[in-house]
C-alpha cells in the first residue's frame, strides 16, 4: 500500500480510538475533529471502520481533457495501478469503486492539484502572451522618455526570465507584409 494512504488510515484510525477511549474532552475533540474529516470527505465513520467496503464514488471532473487527464494521474497515484474501471455518470463526472479511505486521498489529491495546476496555468497563459507578442515583435515602436526607474522585485525578476525561456520555445514563423505603404 501506499505510504500516505496507510498515512491516513492510520491518523484516522487514532482519531476514531481517541474518540472512543480519550479523557478530559479529549473525546470531544477527536470526535469532532474526526467527523468534520469525514464530512469534508464525504464519508461516515462506519465506512472508515469498515475497510474493505468497497462504494461507488462520483468525482465531478469536468469536460476539459487537462482535468481529466490530471484525475487519471492522481487515481494511478492513489490506487497503485496502471488500469482502472469507471462509470461515467455524465461527460463530467466519473464514478469509481473505492473503500472510503481511497476516496478521501483521492478526493484530497485531486482537489489540491486541480487548485495547483489552475494556478500554474493561468500564470502561464499570462506569459505566453507576453512572450508572443515579444517573439513576434507586436508592439509599438514609438519610443517615449518615459521610464519606470524602481528596481525589479525577485518576482519580477524571475517572471521575465519564464518570459524570456518561453519566448525561444515559440515558433519563428513570421509575418509577410501584404500592402506596401
Amino acid at each position: 500500500m501506499d505510504e500516505r494512504y496507510e498515512s491516513i488510515k492510520a491518523k484516522l484510525k487514532k482519531l476514531y480510538e481517541l474518540s472512543v477511549r480519550g479523557v478530559n474532552g479529549e473525546a470531544d475533540n477527536a470526535r469532532r475533529l474526526l467527523e468534520k474529516l469525514c464530512r469534508e470527505n464525504g464519508i461516515t465513520i462506519e465506512e472508515l471502520l469498515d475497510q474493505n467496503k468497497k462504494d461507488w464514488y462520483i468525482f465531478n471532473v469536468g469536460r476539459n481533457n487537462m482535468y481529466q487527464e490530471l484525475f487519471e494521474h492522481c487515481v494511478y497515484k492513489v490506487l497503485l495501478v496502471d488500469k482502472y474501471t469507471y462509470r461515467q455518470p455524465s461527460r463530467s463526472e466519473i464514478s469509481l469503486e473505492l473503500t472510503a479511505y481511497q476516496y478521501a486521498e483521492l478526493k484530497g489529491l485531486y482537489e489540491w492539484h486541480k487548485i495547483n495546476f489552475k494556478k500554474d496555468f493561468d500564470e502561464l497563459k499570462n506569459n505566453i502572451v507576453i512572450a508572443y507578442i515579444r517573439k513576434h515583435h507586436i508592439f509599438n515602436d514609438i519610443v517615449t522618455d518615459e521610464h519606470d526607474s524602481k528596481p525589479l522585485t525577485a518576482k519580477q525578476l524571475a517572471r521575465l526570465l519564464k518570459i524570456a525561456i518561453m519566448e525561444k520555445s515559440l515558433n519563428d514563423n513570421n509575418y509577410q507584409k501584404l500592402l506596401e505603404g
